[in-house]
């Protein structure tokens, strides 16, 4: 495991496609899972569908097909959630909805697809 850093402020995505982990600055465990969600950019109307892959009380991984930026601020609902996806652990919340602040965004291929990850913070945590 990686020794946690000062600052809470820099998130890097820990790949649920490999074993290998990046020097993670987190305060708080990532769950992962596999829920469908929808966003939208906070006070707009269009909504996108995209996959929230992990999440701790204090913000969200998620991929999607549309590169978002640094700062800017989603609004982010949980679809559906499978019950083999459910937190299992006493103090594991998965946000049913949140405004969150976008805190990076990445370009990664998949098969033909172009896609992209994306940290997201929470503005109240829990």
């Amino acid at each position: 495991m990686l020794p946690m850093m000062d600052d809470p402020l820099w998130v890097e995505h820990l790949d649920h496609r490999s074993s290998q982990t990046a020097e993670e600055r987190r305060t708080n465990q990532r769950n992962i899972c596999e829920v469908s969600v929808r966003w939208s950019r906070f006070n707009t109307a269009p909504t996108y569908e995209g996959a929230l892959k992990n999440y701790s009380n204090n913000g969200v991984y998620i991929e999607l097909n549309d590169a978002l930026l640094p700062g800017t601020y989603l609004l982010v609902q949980v679809e559906k959630i499978n019950s083999v996806d459910a937190p299992k652990e006493a103090g594991e919340r998965l946000r049913m909805n949140g405004i969150a602040e976008v805190k990076w965004c990445r370009e990664f291929q998949e098969g033909i697809g172009q896609r992209y990850g994306a940290g997201l913070r929470y503005l109240v945590p829990l």
